[in-house]
């Protein structure tokens, strides 16, 4: 928290695995770059378009895959977490920084073991969503959640970024393709990764990718209500919501998502279908929410090239979802 008229602001951050950046509540930068073990790309961001004047709340959200999937991965060094930043000022006066003396919350929003998103990507996402998964982005320090950080051992050495940073670019105009209802059939067979490696699989609470592989939709058999930017829909056991952008990008999908019951959504992001118009979970691909009743703008954490969305509802309630949009990383 800034407590301080601000003349311009940067902040240099980096960490591991990955961060995101918020400013004042704003998605502002998701990082680092990629390198080897042993380093870490420090980002470069000027935040002095998203501070006011008064207090500024700048929240760092951090997740470390370390020890993803017992040891191996094609994307990943596989190093313990951290996070690292400085904010200084136009004239080079620093703010803030990172040390003990910085408020930490952990976040058990995200269950912590799930399917790989792919072959070289991390895990799928599978979150509890209510009030207490954004809440903490806005939250004075004084909030009994928040507990003192700590240093940390880890050996690496800085590098500056180097290449381009992403645009994030705010992007709409997801067009609602097909809609009805679902059901599950037929017979899932274990892909390679759940062969190989049995004792994470078997210890999961959530298999999201083997639900998907037997979903099988019924085009129509459903009624929606086109409200701005969006629809609703008063589900009877579960629905299905298709939509195009039209062309692809590379960022985060986001959206407001709307219910006054619990209900379940596993949400499909790809950049292309098979000839039968499902996606082609070979690839692997998936986030699934448990959300509580009320209202939520989400954003997935993990960045995907995305064309075609598909939701999938799971409950009985009245669900409207909005503000279908991408977030561009590239």
């Amino acid at each position: 928290v800034l407590d301080k008229k601000c003349n311009g602001a940067v902040i240099n951050i980096t960490g591991r695995s990955y961060y995101r950046l918020f400013v004042n509540g704003k998605f502002v930068m998701h990082g680092p770059a990629r390198t080897a073990r042993g380093y870490l790309r420090v980002d470069e961001v000027d935040i002095s378009d998203f501070v006011v004047e008064g207090t500024n709340i700048i929240a760092i959200e951090q997740i470390s895959y370390g020890k993803l999937f017992g040891g191996y991965s094609n994307h990943l060094t596989l190093e313990d977490g951290v996070i690292i930043f400085e904010i200084y000022d136009a004239n080079g006066n620093t703010l803030c920084y990172s040390s003990e003396n910085i408020p930490c919350i952990i976040l058990k929003n995200r269950h912590k073991i799930a399917d790989r998103k792919s072959h070289c990507r991390e895990i799928c996402e599978v979150c509890d969503v209510d009030e207490s998964y954004f809440s903490w982005r806005n939250s004075s320090t004084e909030d009994g959640r928040f507990v003192k950080s700590y240093e940390t051992e880890a050996d690496f050495k800085l590098l500056p970024r180097v290449m381009n940073y992403p645009e994030m670019i705010y992007k709409s105009g997801a067009n609602l393709a097909e809609f009805g209802s679902f059901k599950y059939e037929g017979e899932y067979q274990l892909n390679f990764y759940e062969k190989w490696s049995p004792e994470i699989y078997d210890n999961m609470d959530e298999h999201i990718l083997r639900d998907l592989w037997c979903i099988r939709e019924n085009s129509g058999n459903a009624a929606v209500e086109y409200i701005r930017e969006g629809v609703k829909l008063n589900i009877k056991d579960n629905a299905f919501l298709n939509y195009d952008f039209n062309e692809s990008n590379v960022g985060f999908l986001g959206f407001t998502i709307k219910t006054n019951q619990e209900i379940k959504i596993d949400i499909v992001a790809t950049e292309l279908v098979k000839t039968d118009g499902m996606p082609p979970y070979e690839f692997n691909t998936g986030t699934r929410l448990f959300v509580k009743p009320g209202e939520y703008e989400f954003t997935c954490f993990e960045p995907a090239l995305i064309r075609y969305v598909r939701f999938y509802i799971t409950g009985n309630a009245e669900v409207s979802i909005s503000n279908i949009h991408i977030i561009t990383y590239c």
